[in-house]
């Protein structure tokens, strides 16, 4: 059967504000984030597409992209566009990552795959979980839901309102640090820090 098809929520999309930095932009290491978030992707699916407003940010990726369907309403309008294109593939569901963490591991992504029995897989232990989640297309009338009311729009408001299974930091843990997994860059601290991670990765490896 498929495997999931993998989409990415873009969550810094047009231009930086002051005191961040444009992720999508941002090189750790040689690679632009959203290259490496690309590459993890594309060793854990058989597809890899882009949820960007702005089809040009991320044009280098060669990949096919889709804006969202309601504009400016956050992530969770990335996750209803990702479910809809889903659907559209017949596919069961969406490997969803935001491209701004440096450091995703493509066996740790698999975790979620391989868990993926319920309405959604995350990753546990977070006191809010990284946008890097399967959801099957089962999730879109709690998304639709969610983005139709006034209330809380949190990827944290979707997994408490959908059938959930949380994979254990622990089973993180055996490829990669969770910490280091889970990192993202927003600021150009958090920018220096991937920077100087990615050098101790490379001396280790």
């Amino acid at each position: 059967g498929h495997r999931p098809v993998a989409s990415w929520v873009i969550t810094v999309i047009v231009t930086p504000t002051r005191g961040s930095i444009c992720s999508a932009l941002a090189r750790v290491g040689g690679p632009s984030i959203p290259e490496r978030v690309r590459d993890a992707l594309a060793a854990t699916v058989d597809r890899v597409v882009v949820i960007a407003n702005d089809p040009n940010l991320l044009a280098g990726l060669h990949l096919p992209t889709r804006p969202d369907r309601q504009p400016g309403e956050g992530p969770l309008a990335g996750v209803e566009a990702a479910l809809h294109w889903a659907m559209d593939e017949g596919r069961p569901g969406a490997l969803v990552a935001a491209c701004d963490m440096p450091f995703l591991d493509a066996r740790a992504l698999g975790l979620l795959l391989d868990s993926a029995t319920s309405d959604a897989t995350a990753f546990a232990g977070a006191s809010r979980p990284p946008l890097c989640v399967y959801l099957a297309t089962s999730c879109l009338p709690a998304v639709e839901r969610l983005l139709e009311g006034d209330g809380d729009r949190s990827l944290r408001a979707l997994l408490g309102a959908v059938d959930t299974a949380w994979v254990p930091e622990g089973e993180v843990a055996r490829f990669i640090d969770p910490q280091t997994m889970f990192f993202n860059v927003n600021t150009p601290d958090d920018l220096r820090r991937a920077e100087q991670i990615a050098r101790e990765m490379d001396a280790r490896a």
